[in-house]
């Protein structure tokens, strides 16, 4: 009949207890990795490709209705279409660079498609001129909250 000792008592503890910590410290480094992936997703706003997607569709705040092209077109070109969705206020309602046709009825404006994003600087003159037009015409001025995230440093 096999009869532990003190000395195998311990021995068998210790490899327990040794388990347990192993376990633990494996728990506790899957919670850490997990937790610091969590925060990196939830930090990565706005994405890398927001701009190209997004942002240099449409000023802050509308929203894009899609690409026009042809003759729902104002000029012919391939231009994307926005809507000032949540009526951000632009310095002249009246002005064409701030809404085309008749104006804050429409609440649309039509902006040419970049095609694609970041811009090289020989193209940002040119591709960024109606967009950099809005900017300072119709962008924030005492009272006025429209601006172009992205957009206005460039102009």
């Amino acid at each position: 009949m096999y009869m532990a000792t003190p000395l195998n008592l311990f021995a068998y503890l210790f490899a327990i207890v040794g388990i347990i910590a192993i376990i633990a410290v494996i728990y506790y480094t899957y919670l850490y990795y997990s937790r610091k992936h969590k925060q990196d997703s939830v930090n990565r706003w706005p994405p890398r490709n927001f701009m190209k997607y997004i942002g240099a569709r449409c000023p802050t705040g509308w929203k894009y209705q899609g690409r026009v092209e042809g003759q729902d077109s104002p000029t012919g070109l391939p231009m994307d279409k926005c809507y000032n969705m949540y009526d951000v206020k632009v310095a002249d309602p009246e002005d064409p660079a701030c809404y085309h046709g008749d104006a804050e009825s429409s609440r649309t404006q039509y902006f040419t498609e970049l095609a694609n994003w970041p811009l090289r600087k020989s193209e940002r003159q040119h591709m960024l001129r109606d967009r950099c037009k809005f900017v300072k015409k119709c962008g924030p001025k005492k009272g006025m909250f429209a601006t172009w995230f992205g957009i206005s440093e460039l102009c």
